[in-house]
């Protein structure tokens, strides 16, 4: 399990952007309205199956599939670990399971057209990879049931780790007129609250000790 981030957002306006997704009747603070995973790479394994990635490029490239390997810095021998027939029969398998969906399986052919999708047009192989370098975690913002918020200009959620740097930099510069302010606790830093200030391409982060002044400093804000 990893150590949570928590997570409060706050800024004039929050409410109003289209950046929720809508659960049964309640609203959720979703990163992929602001930063979207394509498809091809959200129903990717991670760690890469190579086996998959390996099926789908001797289909499609042949003899270049060993070089396309070497350039990947993956595994190229194997290629040779089957035969032409034995990899047709192996990309109608089923894939293993996938983190996107337990009941959405692939064949390992559609897997490794995903690898080879993600690698092509994002430079990552897979979710991941994707969402460590897009969202700055590894997962979407979670845990909201854990925190009562009611006030419309502000939301809070975890997230795994770190808390999402390009999410609030890209939610800066879309909305340049508005000001974000993100107060961050980290699991394994009970005693210390980073307060983070977005607005345009201006970014400025500051830390607290954990005490009333600092509550009384954010009730401040909004």
């Amino acid at each position: 399990m990893p150590n949570w981030t928590f997570n409060h957002l706050k800024a004039k306006g929050l409410d109003s952007l289209p950046v929720f997704r809508e659960v049964d009747g309640k609203r959720y603070f979703d990163f992929n309205k602001i930063i979207p995973i394509p498809d091809y790479v959200e129903k990717t394994i991670f760690p890469v199956n190579t086996q998959a990635l390996a099926c789908y490029l001797i289909l499609n490239f042949g003899k270049d599939s060993k070089k396309i390997m070497k350039e990947y810095k993956l595994d190229d021998k194997i290629i040779n670990e089957k035969t032409l027939e034995e990899w047709e029969e192996f990309a109608k398998e089923s894939t293993p399971g996938i983190l996107f969906d337990d009941e959405a399986y692939i064949t390992m052919y559609e897997l490794g057209e995903n690898y080879y999708k993600s690698k092509l047009f994002t430079g990552c192989f897979d979710w991941y990879e994707w969402a460590i370098k897009n969202w700055g975690v590894k997962w979407n913002a979670s845990g909201f049931d854990c925190f009562d918020c009611n006030n419309e200009d502000e939301t809070m959620f975890e997230t795994p780790w770190d808390y999402p740097d390009p999410i609030y930099r890209e939610l800066a510069l879309r909305y340049p007129d508005m000001y974000f302010d993100v107060f961050v606790e980290f699991e394994d830093d009970p005693y210390t609250t980073y307060h983070l200030e977005y607005h345009g391409e201006y970014m400025r982060e500051t830390s607290y000790p954990n005490d009333k002044e600092r509550y009384d400093y954010i009730d401040l804000i909004v």
